[in-house]
């Protein structure tokens, strides 16, 4: 097998890629609950305001948003995520490993100052963690979106 170095524009597979990614790419977003898109929209502002405890707050929220999505219960829309957590991980498809992730994630929201209530203490959360979380949480609604389409 040989490899060449080309320029990306002239590459077939960048083209294959660029087609799916514009015409199926995105389609799960499109059963995404509007809730979960304006919260992404919120924690992509807090990012971009160098807001980590917002941003923190805010894939929590779409998290548990999510999960009240998948659980398709009308009583839990009320609750709080650790109120019917062992209920969403019997509905959802996601692995352990990221179930745990939202537990986690969560779990900091609610200890975190400023992300989860009020607080006088300063948050101690970098960027480069918020940034991970958000991208975790993106990753997380793609997933189960996905696995619930096939």
């Amino acid at each position: 097998m040989e490899v060449h170095p080309r320029f990306y524009l002239d590459c077939d597979v960048f083209n294959h890629v660029k087609l799916f990614n514009e015409t199926l790419g995105n389609d799960y977003l499109k059963r995404l609950h509007p809730n979960i898109v304006q919260q992404i929209s919120r924690m992509n502002n807090c990012l971009d305001s160098n807001d980590p405890a917002g941003a923190l707050h805010a894939a929590s929220n779409i998290l548990e948003t999510m999960a009240k999505d998948i659980s398709q219960n009308p009583n839990v829309s009320n609750q709080s995520l650790g109120g019917f957590f062992e209920q969403f991980k019997k509905n959802s498809s996601l692995p352990d490993n990221l179930i745990d992730a939202i537990k986690d994630i969560y779990n900091l929201r609610n200890r975190l100052p400023t992300a989860g209530h009020g607080s006088l203490d300063k948050p101690e959360l970098t960027m480069a963690d918020a940034i991970a979380i958000a991208a975790l949480t993106k990753a997380i609604l793609e997933i189960e979106y996905r696995s619930k389409a096939i």
